[in-house]
């Protein structure tokens, strides 16, 4: 009996180059992810995303870098609104979710006694949420328009946020540590503070949690995870077999590796909303004894 997943078949897709008439607005306005999925346990992280983008009016692109690397130590992932750089915006105001991860970084590795102390991990998570919801704010005032796009994309009926971030990584203890931020958009309220509205959630591990087992915990377009995880389809039953087998033949960090980008993998071929979802898969593993390495990436991604 084989020990490895059946490749998940996919439709083959056409494309139809339309020419260079296109505007180039229309290639970059607002840019919305769809599945993160991230496995954890007290000895690594790993995490895999799809490379799906929605550009919106029925536009995508299956280039986009998801996860990124901050440090040797440090890796981020976001999905949702991940972007606005559209003509409804003054350029002052356009943002990318990746970039502002990029610029706490930096402000943190140059002073880092200007920000409150939730480790390194949890203070970068809580000051990107700031930034960002600032950003919502700011450009949701600016132009009603951009509010109502990010309406849009998002699943309201799943009270889903504007934007989730997730960062991970080892704290100067050397144990492992992962945030994720979800930031939406507020309206203020005439008398009342203007607080910037992000919900940050620590991930700790129970004690009797086992030492290298993954918790998969998926973020953007969650169904099919949690499908499998409910193990209530014949499909979630196939793969939960599967999974057993797999437990038996591989490594630790095999096995970590395999079941998040299988997630990713499966998210692609089943999700009931496909056309949001897809591209190649990236994945990154941070083990707790060394530093951050890629399992699979894009050419068109950053290494470092």
């Amino acid at each position: 009996m084989s020990s490895t997943p059946a490749p998940v078949k996919r439709k083959p897709i056409i494309l139809l180059v339309f020419g260079l008439l296109l505007t180039a607005p229309a290639w970059s306005q607002v840019r919305s992810g769809s599945i993160v999925v991230l496995g954890r346990s007290r000895q690594r992280v790993v995490l895999a995303a799809d490379s799906r983008v929605n550009l919106g009016g029925e536009k995508y692109e299956d280039s986009a870098c998801k996860i990124t690397v901050l440090s040797g130590k440090l890796i981020f992932a976001a999905t949702g609104i991940v972007g606005d750089s559209s003509y409804l915006l003054p350029q002052g105001l356009r943002f990318d979710a990746t970039e502002e991860a990029r610029r706490v970084f930096l402000r943190y590795s140059q002073a880092p006694e200007n920000f409150f102390d939730l480790g390194t991990v949890g203070t970068l998570a809580s000051n990107w949420g700031t930034a960002m919801a600032k950003h919502f704010r700011a450009a949701a005032e600016a132009s009603p328009a951009s509010l109502q796009e990010w309406r849009k994309r998002v699943d309201r009926s799943r009270d889903s946020p504007f934007i989730v971030g997730v960062f991970a990584g080892l704290e100067s203890d050397g144990e492992i540590s992962v945030y994720s931020v979800n930031v939406d958009y507020v309206k203020p309220r005439e008398g009342l503070a203007s607080a910037e509205p992000f919900f940050l959630t620590s991930m700790p591990f129970s004690d009797d949690y086992p030492d290298d087992f993954p918790l998969l915990t998926p973020f953007g377009m969650p169904e099919i995870v949690h499908e499998i995880s409910e193990g209530k389809s014949a499909r979630a039953q196939q793969e939960i077999n599967t999974r057993h087998i797999l437990q038996k033949t591989l490594s630790a960090e095999a096995y970590a590796r395999s079941q998040v980008i299988r997630m990713v993998d499966l998210t692609i071929a089943y999700h009931p909303k496909q056309e949001f979802v897809g591209g190649r898969i990236d994945a990154i593993e941070l083990p707790r004894d060394g530093k951050v390495h890629w399992v699979q990436r894009k050419q068109n991604c950053p290494e470092n």
